[in-house]
């Protein structure tokens, strides 16, 4: 799945075209020295976790570093109706039920390998409840890293004052990295 299409999915699944305004407002507040502002301790360092595993830092800026966690904190807490911040919170806590059941500690206790292997238990489920979280879950954290500011800065060419259009300009003329305006 490319960018495009994770954002796509991920405005649907919010049940509205995505409007700039409400992104930004999210991101704003998402990027609030305080952290989480909606979810529980619990629900954060899981969500905190989940995000860091799916998008972690390498040679280019993580979950962690785009405030992905804050940003799914804003979203569960100012703009998801009842029912979806249920279901998102119901998943969190499925997530830490198997993580306990495999090791007896909640998921954002484990190590690092024991992690990817409740995300490869959790990507391979065949549980409809558990594959709707997750597949929500990597479209909030796709959207939250993928519209921040650290994103667009340091792993996207993102030009806030674009110049002329060049069609069909090399890949490697820009240190083959997508553009993003």
């Amino acid at each position: 799945m490319n960018r495009r299409e994770a954002l796509k999915r991920t405005a649907l699944l919010l049940g509205v075209a995505a409007h700039p305004a409400a992104i930004t407002e999210a991101l704003a507040q998402a990027t609030r020295p305080d952290g989480r502002r909606y979810l529980t301790s619990g629900q954060f360092a899981t969500v905190s976790a989940l995000a860091d595993r799916l998008l972690p830092r390498t040679e280019t800026p993580g979950a962690l570093d785009a405030g992905v966690p804050a940003f799914i904190d804003v979203v569960f807490g100012k703009y998801y109706q009842p029912n979806q911040a249920t279901n998102l919170a119901q998943g969190l806590e499925n997530v830490n039920a198997a993580a306990r059941a495999r090791t007896g500690r909640a998921f954002a206790e484990l190590e690092p390998p024991e992690q990817d292997a409740q995300l490869t238990a959790l990507a391979a489920t065949t549980d409809g409840d558990l594959r709707r979280f997750w597949t929500e879950f990597r479209n909030l954290a796709l959207t939250g890293f993928f519209t921040s500011e650290v994103s667009a800065q340091q792993v996207l060419n993102h030009d806030p004052v674009p110049g002329g259009w060049e069609p069909d300009i090399p890949v490697a003329s820009v240190n083959n990295v997508a553009w993003f305006e």
